[in-house]
Formats: C-alpha cells, sequence, structure tokens
C-alpha cells in the first residue's frame, strides 16, 4: 500500500530474500568467499537504493558507509562478488548491477500487463546510456521482461584506457633513456 504525507507518496519498500539463500547452490560461490562476501551480498540485495531492476547507482562510498567497512575492504569484496558473476560494477558511472536480482524478485514469467513490468520500464529508460553494462541487461532481460530497445553506447573499458597510457609512458620512457644515452 501507500502512505500519504505531505502530498508525498511513500511506497512500502521491500525484498525477498529466500531461505534457502544460505545452502542455496547458486549462493555457494557466494557463500564459499567468506563472511564479508556474504553480508555484502545481503546488503546490494536489501539496502535502500536498490530497486527491482537491481541495476542501481551505488557509489562505493554508500556501502562503506552503511556497512561501517573501510573503502578499500569494500574495493575488495566487490571485486570478488564480480569475479563470481554475482554482480558487476561501473566505476565511471557508480552503477551496480545484481546479475539475477529482477529473476530472484519477481521470477521469469510475469505478464505483460503487470504493474511491475511497468516498474521495469521506467527504470531500464533511465539507467545513463553511458552504462558499461546496459547492452548485456538487454541481452539478458529483454525476452522476459519486454524491454524496449535502446541505443547503447560504444564504449572503451577503463582499464584498456589506463593500459594504452601505460603504453605510451613506457614508450617515452624508453625514448628519452636512449636519446640520453646517445648523448652520453
Amino acid at each position: 500500500g501507500c502512505f500519504y504525507f505531505s502530498k508525498k507518496i511513500f511506497m512500502k519498500s521491500f525484498s525477498k530474500l529466500h531461505s534457502d539463500f544460505w545452502v542455496n547452490y547458486d549462493n555457494s560461490e557466494v557463500i564459499n568467499l567468506g563472511i564479508d562476501a556474504q553480508l555484502m551480498a545481503l546488503y546490494l540485495q536489501g539496502n535502500s537504493h536498490r530497486n527491482i531492476l537491481g541495476v542501481y547507482y551505488l557509489p562505493i562510498l554508500y556501502i562503506a558507509s552503511d556497512l561501517k567497512i573501510p573503502v578499500e575492504q569494500v574495493k575488495v569484496i566487490l571485486e570478488k562478488l564480480c569475479k563470481i558473476n554475482y554482480c558487476k560494477y561501473d566505476e565511471r558511472t557508480q552503477h551496480i548491477w545484481i546479475c539475477n536480482l529482477v529473476f530472484e524478485q519477481i521470477g521469469e514469467n510475469v505478464d505483460i500487463k503487470d504493474n511491475r513490468i511497468k516498474a521495469l520500464h521506467a527504470i531500464w529508460m533511465s539507467l545513463p546510456s553511458k552504462l558499461e553494462f546496459l547492452e548485456e541487461i538487454y541481452q539478458r532481460y529483454s525476452v522476459a521482461f519486454y524491454l524496449e530497445p535502446r541505443i547503447f553506447e560504444t564504449l572503451v573499458k577503463a582499464c584498456k584506457i589506463k593500459e594504452t597510457k601505460k603504453t605510451e609512458e613506457i614508450e617515452e620512457i624508453k625514448k628519452i633513456k636512449s636519446d640520453t644515452a646517445v648523448t652520453d
């Protein structure tokens, strides 16, 4: 239901956490990562920033503040969860995608007339076009949730840019060293 307060509507917000989270084979990799990864996984499913699609703005500082964990530790844990494809994180836009959350929350067989589909569509259309994994989300969910096509920006991964800069810097250093060796 809804609550009306000072002309604003506040929706009751909930998230399903299945009781077999701890023993479900799908979560075995999360469980094997240890207590910090388990805490982070539960936080990602049930924090106040999340939405039904499982794709939302979540700066690392929010996680650190909410969980009372140092930023560097948050980054390490998040990286571990990303490596097992539990989630994906786009550092540039500070958005996270909890890869199976929408299926866990509403299932796979949802009628197009279901109001949750309207909510998913609104979230889908509001996502930044620069989101690193936007096309992957579309590929994964378009059929099950009737997502409308969008234009996907072709992005160069941040790590490739850094690698290119490192390569250029190394080449410059080699050139400087060879110039210095010639003049000595």
